[in-house]
């Protein structure tokens, strides 16, 4: 499990205030989500639930949801350019960790100078854990809520380990040699395959740095900032785990070299994952 909790913040960004109920107001919530694609789940559940509840509510307010399918990157891209010229959604969701950078290039305004400072006592802040509302927090003000975390698995195919003369069922790696030997046990059956994936490349941005790199860093027992809070730039777990990747991608091809270098080389590999 990684010590890094994902929580996409919603950032209310130059929102409209309201006088009183004489005014209409047109809201825009926007998220990487798509009714039938992806995120479907989140779109309809805005679309279908959050929406016609709230218009209930406030029936001078208008809502509109704007489904964005692109990745993740692109649209912390669109947000960031829309919201220099002082465009773009009221409402939106993205990865908590960008607040910080989001705030000091003046593109997102603290909660309680959006919707006041009863925002500070809200009741709901005690539902959510201290390290979902500590990513919310940058210097000592809350700038979003936390619509979630995740947490990151080890994700395998039964049958392809049975395939490979591993038992499926009781198999429990605990350490990187025990999977990299049940990799090299299913190129063994199936030279054609690539057993692993572990996000690299430049093309799957945020998904290599904290999916791929930092997980696998994590496993050394290091981490990216030494006791004094430096960055750690040259150590034993940064070489190790440089050395993962050459042997998953360079040395023993256990993974899809060319797929780190394509745009939807994710996706595909989740795709590849499922297939037969």
């Amino acid at each position: 499990m990684s010590n890094r909790l994902r929580a996409p913040a919603f950032g209310l960004v130059g929102a409209t205030a309201m006088a009183g109920p004489a005014f209409a107001v047109d809201l825009e919530i926007t998220c990487r989500c798509v009714i039938g694609g992806v995120n479907s789940g989140t779109a309809e559940w805005i679309q279908n639930s959050v929406i016609p509840a709230f218009e209930a509510a406030n029936a001078d307010i208008k809502v509109t949801l704007n489904q964005f399918g692109g990745e993740d990157a692109q649209l912390t891209q669109q947000l960031a350019l829309d919201f220099s010229t002082g465009a773009g959604p009221d409402v939106t969701a993205f990865d908590g960790f960008l607040i910080p950078s989001f705030v000091e290039g003046g593109l997102l305004k603290p909660l309680n100078e959006v919707a006041g400072p009863e925002v500070d006592d809200w009741s709901g802040w005690a539902a959510l854990s201290e390290g979902s509302r500590a990513l919310m927090i940058y210097e000592e003000q809350y700038y979003g809520i936390p619509l979630g975390t995740d947490v990151r698995m080890l994700y395998t195919r039964k049958d392809m380990l049975t395939e490979a003369g591993i038992d499926a069922e009781t198999r429990q790696p605990t350490s990187r040699a025990d999977i990299l030997d049940a990799a090299r046990a299913i190129k063994k059956v199936k030279p054609d395959s690539f057993p692993i994936q572990l996000n690299a490349g430049v093309a799957m941005g945020e998904a290599t740095t904290m999916q791929g790199y930092w997980l696998a860093l994590l496993g050394t027992g290091e981490t990216v900032l030494d006791e004094n809070g430096k960055w750690i730039v040259g150590s034993r777990g940064i070489l190790d785990t440089l050395n993962l990747y050459k042997t998953i991608y360079v040395d023993e091809q256990l993974g899809d070299a060319r797929a780190q270098l394509l745009a939807d080389g994710r996706n595909r590999s989740f795709a590849n994952f499922t297939m037969a």
